[in-house]
């Protein structure tokens, strides 16, 4: 994985994100990736994991895990375990993927290499996140319809200080739970 460092631009250069070009005296971020020197407006922020990698797998997983990050306090109950659903989804189909470039790599090198033992770590850890999205994804699943039995019965007076903000709270740690446990 790359290291960044935020430092002061000693001549214009342009931002990698987006485009904009960094005056001389201006902080920036500076991504350096092996030998490979990048620059990042402030306004752009610090690179994410998923693209501070070099993989093309742990970029897709880190993305998948960032996606989940995106959706905890601000969803609604069922957007969140739509966001858990589509993870688990993402994750088997990078595991389909990475089976695939296995099964390419054993086809060639029948007694193993290390990209192929490699990959097969990978995926040994997605499948252990994709086995807890799934069994989360039923509790989910289950407080998101307590929720709307709540909703339903007591409309926009719901008290979120009640039962329907214990349950959403709930919910909302699942979601935190299941986007800070991905380790491969």
């Amino acid at each position: 994985m790359g290291k960044y460092k935020v430092l002061t631009c000693r001549k214009p250069t342009k931002c990698e994100k987006c485009g904009r070009e960094i005056a001389k005296g201006e902080k920036y971020i500076r991504r350096t990736q092996r030998t490979n020197k990048r620059a990042r407006c402030n306004d752009c922020g610090a690179p994410r994991p998923s693209e501070m990698t070099g993989s093309e797998t742990l970029s897709q997983a880190y993305s998948i895990q960032e996606n989940l990050e995106g959706y905890t306090d601000s969803e609604t109950p069922l957007d969140i375990v739509g966001a858990i659903r589509d993870a688990s989804n993402a994750v088997e189909e990078l595991i389909t993927e990475i089976d695939e470039k296995i099964s390419n790599i054993e086809e060639y090198f029948p007694s193993g290499s290390p990209a192929s033992e490699r990959l097969q770590e990978h995926r040994d850890g997605l499948e252990e996140w994709q086995d807890e999205l799934d069994e989360q994804l039923n509790e989910a699943e289950n407080l998101a319809n307590i929720l709307d039995e709540l909703y339903k019965e007591n409309g926009d007076e719901a008290d979120m200080d009640g039962e329907y903000g214990d349950k959403l709270v709930d919910l909302q740690q699942i979601l935190s739970d299941l986007a800070g446990s991905l380790s491969i």
